[in-house]
C-alpha cells in the first residue's frame, strides 16, 4: 500500500459544511433567546400595569362612598411605577350598578401604555363598591 495516496484530515468542503451547520445552530439559539427576552419584558410590563390598576382600585375602595361620582374614564394621578411603561396613563370609570337604591357602584381602573411595535396595550381592574347605608342593612 502506498503511504502517499492515503490522506488524513478534513477536506475544505467538509469544513465549510460543518461551519455552516454550526452557524445556523448558533443563529437559531440567539434568535430564540432574543424572542424570550422580548416576551419576558412584555410580561413584566403587563404585571406592572395590573399591579398599578389593583393598587389604584384599592385606594378607591378606601375613599368615602359619596366621593365615588359617576365618571367615564377620567384621568387619575400618575403613579411612579408607571415610569417603566411608554406613555402610560391611568383612568377610572365609576357607574351606578343596578338600581340606585341598592347603593352599589361599579368601579374600573384602566392602565394604558404603548407596547412593543407601537401597539396600544391595556390592563384593568374592576370591582363593585357598596354603600354601608345601602339597602342590604
Amino acid at each position: 500500500m502506498n503511504q502517499r495516496s492515503r490522506r488524513t484530515g478534513y477536506t475544505l468542503f467538509e469544513l465549510v459544511t460543518a461551519m455552516g451547520l454550526l452557524g445556523i445552530g448558533v443563529f437559531s439559539i440567539v434568535t430564540a433567546f432574543n424572542f424570550g427576552l422580548e416576551k419576558v419584558r412584555a410580561m413584566q410590563e403587563m404585571h406592572t400595569a395590573q399591579t398599578v390598576a389593583q393598587n389604584q382600585l384599592e385606594q378607591l375602595r378606601t375613599a368615602p362612598f359619596d366621593d365615588l361620582k359617576e365618571t367615564e374614564f377620567a384621568p387619575m394621578s400618575a403613579v411612579q411605577a408607571l415610569d417603566r411603561l411608554v406613555r402610560a396613563s391611568v383612568e377610572k370609570r365609576v357607574q351606578v350598578y343596578g338600581e340606585p337604591k341598592l347603593g352599589l357602584r361599579e368601579v374600573e381602573v384602566r392602565v394604558s401604555w404603548i407596547g412593543d411595535g407601537g401597539r396600544p396595550m391595556h390592563a384593568s381592574a374592576l370591582t363593585l363598591i357598596g354603600s354601608k347605608g345601602g339597602a342590604a342593612r
